[in-house]
């Protein structure tokens, strides 16, 4: 069901992770989580699922079927349906693993009454089960791996945005709190009398649990007795004008039993008016007066009793939750420590100051996924919060043996350079082995501290930790002993378990686009094309060679569709269908894209499935034959012209010979000229032999070329004597053109006049009756340089780049009786490279060549 293709997931991925921090309560989270997920990812209903209530239940949260929301009484009824049936919901939850069921194995409601196959994935945070994500499909077989894993990114990326909405959530009631206690404190601060503070602090604490009423009383220790001090009831028609207790009335302990067991445990206390027992022989006074809930704190300083205060409230379905009760607690801890204000003042602002720390750095860890960008956010920010000296962090390597430094500030560069260390090994190897904080007060007491700064003295290092995983340490150190302390310790735990998930978050993002750019760029340097459709025809990929071989840019190819009758020329041909069965799953075809120079491609064509085989596209490989079928043309020219030449001289040696047997040639004459036809006949053949067994050890390296010293005008002369038959034979003039010494190169005598044979024989066959060949050698800038001309026919620049290629023979028809096997200049470029010297052409069309040689001169 969901498309594989790794670009279009991780950009809707990306999108889902992006909208997720959009939002910043848990219901509207749900709610925009199920519709992002359809309409991200293609699944028409989507399920969540939370637990909820004293005793935990699956809950169905939000929900969309068939693309449309359902209505509460349908959501209500399926999660009825889903808690008194057996389902891959529960298991999903129970076994913390995600389930997949592609024939339901239990009767469904009717808004779900064709589902065919369901996925569940569990939504976790840390190890604890929080709720389950369900999908289901109306066709069968449709959910398949990818959706599997798909569905196990969605609930881990959706369980974090729970824990982040939770974890922003409780900062900013924590803010609240802390906000409330500031104001109070300050107002108990400003008041210059007690019963001022304690009336301000009763209706500060009306208003910060939402109750009705407040009552503060104080504690005498030596008449055992409380006595109301202050009240407060908010102005409210329902709630009842007094509350038990009236001011100033002192009640003895043993007749108050709120206040007993209050101050006897001092813990505090909550009590609903329906929980108390019918048998009880006595209702309470607060009940008797209209009020439905109490909760009680003791005042307190360390194990001293102050006093009591009551926080009442008349609605009957109030619970005081552990919210309520924690605010209850601070504020009645400000009554109690009063005298104290100053240090509660500076507690307090170092506490909201923690929490602002951890809810700014949560904000600027979760606003990037570049690993190298987040490490130096979480240095700098820490450093700058904690003010140390240094603050490092260090990450496992990938074999999990060492830890290296991978962003510090504070830190000099020598030091982070050096700083590699074992599991096991100092203050951060011992904090991943052990899997706790390490805190080292001062260094220059601790024989086991190894140092890698001597002017660090105090070092607290804290294991970054993610599903029992250490993924590294962070380490704070300062100049001073004894910099750090509890409060540090606290805020730098918490910070690092954001920390932790968040470096996994963003190494495994790294690894996707790491992925993601390798497959890219093998893609673009492929030397064939590629062209990938989806499965309607249409193009969705094509890489650089593609461009090449077509000679359009990709703006122009993709998105055009593979079946359009109006696609441009080479492109159609690229597109059309191919049918030849190459190998299994492969179809293949050769086509001529059209064009002044015509490329010939060979085309490889394969479909590709989803994990359960359904096809979701077409990728279309092009490799570039011209010059192979280039090639095997000059091999199958070059065969015809090697039958023809070897065919020729043994015709004529054989009809000669046939003429001597038969006693055709009675006459001496006739015989020796019928034996110098048969000796030219067979030195042809020897040389076209020789040319083939040449060319056979150049192919395989294995011709090799004698090095001493040669003249290079006792060669030319050589070459002369040899030649003066054939030119006299075609009546062309051979002369030579030379100074009278040479200096010495250094090479193979035998294989330099091969050469020069070569060169000087082709002059004299394509040169005209009456024309001249001329050998010319002088010295040049440290080297010889060797010429034969010619007054011959000339060669075409197109065909003059291409002479000295194997096989290659011009194709012209004032050539076509002088041609040869294709392979003596080929040969002759191949010997002068082998003496490090050079060959080339120069020719004009109708008016001669010109061949230079260029040898080295050796000292």
């Amino acid at each position: 069901m969901v498309d594989s293709s790794n670009y279009q997931t991780l950009d809707a991925i990306t999108q889902f992770c992006q909208r997720l921090r959009e939002f910043t309560q848990p219901g509207q989270l749900m709610q925009e989580a199920v519709h992002l997920i359809a309409d991200l990812f293609g699944y028409p209903s989507v399920n969540i699922f939370l637990f909820s209530g004293k005793t935990p239940s699956l809950n169905l949260r939000a929900a969309v079927w068939r693309a449309v929301s359902p209505s509460s009484e349908d959501m209500t009824a399926f999660s009825q349906h889903i808690a008194a049936t057996p389902n891959i919901i529960q298991q999903a939850a129970q076994t913390k693993q995600i389930q997949v069921r592609h024939r339901l194995a239990y009767p469904t409601p009717p808004p779900m009454t064709d589902v065919a196959d369901e996925l569940a994935a569990p939504l976790m945070i840390k190890e604890r089960v929080i709720g389950v994500i369900h999908i289901f499909s109306h066709t069968p077989r449709q959910l398949g791996q990818a959706d599997t894993h798909l569905l196990n990114v969605i609930a881990h990326q959706l369980a974090s945005s729970v824990k982040t909405i939770q974890l922003q959530n409780s900062l900013q009631r924590r803010i609240h709190e802390q906000k409330l206690l500031l104001e109070s404190n300050a107002a108990l601060g400003m008041s210059q009398e007690v019963d001022n503070a304690l009336n301000l602090l009763a209706m500060k604490m009306t208003e910060a649990l939402r109750a009705g009423a407040c009552v503060i009383s104080g504690w005498s220790e030596d008449e055992h007795t409380l006595t109301a001090i202050s009240q407060h009831i908010r102005p409210h028609k329902d709630n009842p004008p007094l509350v038990w207790r009236a001011l100033q009335k002192t009640i003895p302990l043993n007749q108050d039993p709120i206040g007993r067991q209050a101050l006897q445990t001092l813990r505090p206390i909550a009590i609903r008016s329906e929980e108390l027992s019918p048998s009880s022989a006595k209702t309470p006074n607060w009940a008797k007066h209209g009020w439905h809930s109490l909760l009680a704190f003791p005042l307190k300083k360390q194990r001293k009793k102050l006093g009591l205060i009551e926080i009442y409230d008349r609605n009957p379905k109030r619970i005081f939750t552990a919210e309520d009760i924690r605010l209850g607690k601070a504020l009645a801890g400000q009554a109690s420590i009063a005298i104290e204000r100053i240090e509660l003042l500076r507690q307090t602002q170092q506490r909201l100051a923690e929490v602002s720390t951890l809810y700014t750095l949560s904000q600027q860890i979760t606003s990037t996924l570049k690993l190298d960008e987040l490490l130096d956010t979480i240095v700098k920010t820490l450093r700058q919060i904690v003010d140390c000296r240094a603050c490092a962090l260090f990450l496992v390597d990938d074999n999990n043996q060492f830890l290296e430094i991978k962003a510090a500030s504070g830190l000099k560069a020598r030091w982070k350079e050096n700083a590699r260390l074992q599991i096991g090994e100092g203050a951060a190897g011992q904090s991943v082995a052990q899997k706790r904080t390490i805190y080292i007060p001062d260094t220059r007491q601790d024989p086991g501290y190894i140092s890698f700064d001597p002017s660090v003295r105090s070092l607290m290092v804290v294991p970054m930790i993610t599903r029992d995983q250490v993924v590294g340490t962070i380490n704070l150190d300062d100049t001073r002993a004894n910099a750090f302390g509890k409060s540090q310790e606290r805020l730098l735990s918490i910070a690092a378990n954001h920390a932790a998930i968040a470096i996994q978050s963003a190494t495994l993002f790294d690894k996707v686009i790491s992925e993601e750019q390798r497959t890219r760029a093998i893609i673009q340097h492929m030397a064939d094309g590629l062209l990938m459709l989806n499965k309607h025809g249409q193009i969705v990929k094509v890489n650089y060679a593609l461009e090449m071989m077509l000679r359009m840019h990709s703006a122009e190819i993709i998105g055009q569709n593979a079946h359009d009758k109006h696609l441009a020329p080479r492109l159609a041909a690229i597109c059309a269908p191919l049918t030849a069965k190459e190998r299994t799953g492969v179809l293949a075809r050769e086509v001529t894209l059209p064009g002044k120079t015509p490329t010939i491609l060979r085309l490889f064509a394969t479909t590709v499935t989803d994990d359960s085989g359904q096809p979701i596209g077409e990728v279309r490989i092009a490799h570039d034959v011209t010059k192979e079928r280039e090639l095997e043309k000059m091999k199958d020219d070059f065969l015809s012209t090697i039958s023809h030449e070897l065919r020729t001289p043994l015709f004529s040696i054989q009809g000669f010979v046939r003429l001597m047997l038969d006693k055709e040639a009675p006459d001496l004459k006739t015989q020796r000229e019928f034996l110098s036809i048969i000796e030219r006949q067979t030195g042809q053949l020897t040389e076209l032999v020789s040319n083939l067994l040449d060319m056979n050890k150049l192919s395989a390296g294995l011709l090799d070329v004698e090095q001493s010293p040669v003249q290079i005008i006792d060669i030319i002369n050589q070459t002369i004597l040899k030649l003066q038959g054939l030119a006299h034979q075609e009546n062309v003039k051979l002369t030579t053109k030379l100074p009278p010494s040479l200096p010495i190169t250094y090479g193979d005598p035998q294989r330099l006049e091969q050469v020069m044979t070569n060169l000087a024989g082709n002059a004299i066959k394509f040169t005209p009756s009456g024309g001249n060949v001329t050998i010319e050698a002088a010295q040049v800038a440290g080297h010889i340089l060797i010429a034969v001309r010619d007054t011959g026919i000339g060669i075409s620049q197109k065909n003059l780049d291409r002479i000295f290629s194997k096989f290659y023979q011009v194709e012209d028809a004032a050539t076509r009786s002088a041609q040869g096997s294709g392979l003596g200049l080929h040969i002759s470029r191949q010997l002068i490279e082998k003496h490090n010297g050079k060959i080339w052409a120069e020719s004009d069309l109708g008016k001669g060549s010109v061949f230079y040689i260029k040898l080295p001169i050796i000292n």
